[in-house]
């Protein structure tokens, strides 16, 4: 069983492919463990035709701990990566990239559909689930087990976070090519996509996104912004607040595609 107290510092763990990650708390059976495997072991965001090669531009909205900007610096060590990361584990986020001799641009903030603050749910013990949605906090809580089995209970945090909209962050920084946008932000994907402006969508050409919920919202302003999308998810039996994933290809990038054009996935949707 795992002991909330050993979250009040942060450790490094060496992965086996021998990058190194620091993260808070133990490793083994937690969410850094979970999160370790869905970038490394499952390649989640690599999937279904996706993508990249050096000097690739993406953007990592959701970054965490950083460990996907860890797995594609490590085959791509020329990406230019921007990570956003409004919770405390932005600090684990640029310590993981110095230990392991990368490079990328660290914000710390959410990304929305407006600028200014926003209050974010945290817990150290659950930071792959830090919110700013209470009811899918919670619910996230509630379905991991080992977070139940936790011999205390834990108060999550109210943080006062700062918030941006990406197209202000693209203008910024002259972005004209974004090759691969990853969204993991915990049930606030459909805002972020709302905060880029119509001359944006051009510039985006792949997107990997994991959300909460009803599918229809975040797939409709997808395909209306001229995208083809594969959706998985969300599986027979689950609660509103569960997970889906998509993946969306401008028209170029969905005809390079090729043979991955003709996935179907049995418990979920396909979409052209």
């Amino acid at each position: 069983m795992v002991d909330p107290r050993e979250f009040g510092s942060t450790k490094i763990t060496t992965l086996p492919n021998g990058l190194r990650v620091v993260h808070p708390g133990p490793f083994e059976g937690t969410l850094t463990e979970f999160i370790y495997r869905e970038c490394f072991v499952e390649d989640s965001y690599l999937r279904y035709g996706i993508e990249l090669h050096d000097r690739d531009c993406v953007i990592d909205v959701g970054a965490n701990l950083g460990m996907f900007a860890l797995r594609v610096l490590a085959q791509w060590p020329e990406l230019k990566v921007h990570c956003f990361e409004p919770s405390p584990t932005v600090d684990c986020l640029n310590q993981t990239l110095q230990l392991n001799g990368m490079q990328a641009a660290v914000v710390k903030a959410a990304v929305s559909n407006r600028s200014g603050t926003a209050d974010l749910l945290y817990l150290p013990q659950a930071h792959g689930v830090a919110s700013l949605h209470p009811d899918i906090f919670f619910s996230k809580l509630r379905s991991e087990t080992w977070f139940q089995q936790l011999p205390v209970e834990l108060k999550p945090q109210w943080l006062d976070v700062p918030r941006l909209r990406l197209t202000d962050y693209l203008a910024e920084k002259e972005i004209t090519e974004v090759h691969l946008l990853k969204i993991d932000v915990e049930g606030h994907e459909f805002q972020v996509l709302q905060g880029l402006a119509p001359t944006d969508w051009s510039k985006i050409r792949q997107i990997a996104l994991e959300g909460h919920g009803n599918t229809e919202p975040v797939t409709r302003m997808l395909r209306n912004n001229g995208f083809s999308t594969i959706t998985v998810g969300p599986h027979l039996g689950l609660t509103e607040h569960d997970n889906f994933e998509v993946f969306a290809f401008c028209a170029d990038a969905w005809e390079k595609r090729g043979e991955h054009r003709t996935f179907r996935w049995h418990r979920g949707r396909f979409g052209g």
